[in-house]
């Protein structure tokens, strides 16, 4: 025979908003690891694009035949590809410290043209070593060649397709960089003969 009953209601919002918030922030600090390691192998990929140059330079340049016209050239592929290494370290350097995780733009006028032929120079031992032929077809007007951007950042992009294609054209392909303009915008082309 019951005589009576006990009822214990216990409020549980306390320990669900508090088991939540844990959660959210497990998440967010899952997606910041991802975003950070997504970054890091990013520059680790540019890195290794503007040092691969610099190595194929210092090669040539260990060579006692050397004319002074090529030493010139070499030289200055070792330079801007050492300037775009430093600058990545930068930026490495910028994200470790900043809060939310974003690079600096360095808009300037750029001369694209002599932008894109530089590029194509710092990559042509490459190519040549690898018996690929690079050719640099600039068919936009000069005076549309001339935009705002950041030259470092459209060297990294640049170097980057061109590396690609080096490293995935065989022997006896080609690579093509062209330029061209339109009412949409001005373009760059990289297309190869590779897989």
């Amino acid at each position: 025979d019951v005589r009576g009953y006990c009822l214990t209601v216990r409020d549980a919002t306390l320990q669900y908003r508090a088991t939540h918030h844990v959660r959210s922030q497990a998440q967010s600090a899952v997606s910041a690891t991802l975003a950070r390691n997504l970054f890091l192998g990013s520059i680790a990929h540019e890195l290794r694009a503007a040092l691969a140059p610099i190595s194929t330079s210092a090669i040539l340049l260990g060579r006692p035949s050397l004319d002074a016209a090529v030493h010139g050239r070499l030289a200055g592929i070792v330079q801007r590809n050492a300037a775009a290494a430093s600058r990545l370290i930068e930026d490495l350097l910028t994200f470790s410290t900043a809060s939310e995780n974003k690079l600096l733009m360095r808009l300037e006028q750029v001369d694209l043209h002599r932008l894109l032929s530089d590029c194509a120079e710092a990559v042509r031992p490459q190519a040549e070593a690898s018996g690929i032929g690079l050719h640099l077809d600039l068919l936009a007007p000069e005076s549309e060649a001339c935009l705002q951007c950041d030259p470092g950042r459209i060297q990294q992009v640049l170097m980057n397709l061109l590396g690609n294609a080096v490293k995935f054209t065989p022997a006896g392909g080609s690579i093509r960089l062209r330029t061209t303009s339109s009412a949409e915008g001005f373009a760059v082309d990289v297309s190869d003969t590779g897989v």
